[in-house]
């Protein structure tokens, strides 16, 4: 049971570290969330042509940036993840799932690549099994785009932080 803990401790480490600091290669990312105004372009970002009729507004809008940007300001959710609780968050890139045995449950993530798509950044959502696409969850690796609202949860003893996703789009 112990082994189990420090297997999912060290899986949660390693997917915080990956968002924060990325592997080798990708370049210094310190201070790229802190450019100026990166967190507030996303946040106050009206919807434009590029809405494509999208009902919903995010205060968060991450497929309206630049993939330089978008990645800055996962990283500014990862770093500084109680500014953005409550905020409604709309994003795409791809779509992963992992099962994790000791609490029998599937975690769905979203993958989002950096400019030179060296580094990825993942963010977990949730989605209620009433608001699933007719075909269920896509195959892993599939372009999706979320919309709904950063939350946390406690699980296992540690805080983690996630979009309660209201739609799931396959692109």
């Amino acid at each position: 049971m112990k082994k189990k803990t420090s297997q999912f401790l060290i899986l949660s480490l390693l997917l915080v570290s990956l968002a924060v600091q990325p592997l080798a290669g990708c370049g210094k990312t310190s201070g790229a969330a802190d450019a100026p105004g990166s967190s507030d372009a996303a946040r106050d970002a009206a919807p434009d042509s590029k809405d494509n009729g999208k009902s919903e507004k995010a205060d968060v809008d991450l497929t309206i940036l630049s993939s330089t940007m978008v990645y800055a300001e996962v990283n500014s959710m990862t770093v500084s993840p109680e500014d953005y609780l409550g905020k409604t968050i709309r994003l795409s890139g791809s779509y992963y799932s992992a099962y994790y045995d000791q609490t029998d449950t599937v975690y769905h993530f979203v993958l989002i690549a950096d400019a030179a798509s060296c580094c990825q950044q993942g963010l977990e959502f949730v989605l209620e099994q009433d608001r699933l696409p007719p075909d269920g969850y896509p195959a892993d690796l599939t372009e999706v785009e979320i919309f709904g609202t950063y939350s946390r949860y406690e699980e296992l003893g540690q805080v983690y932080y996630y979009v309660a996703a209201e739609t799931l789009v396959v692109l």
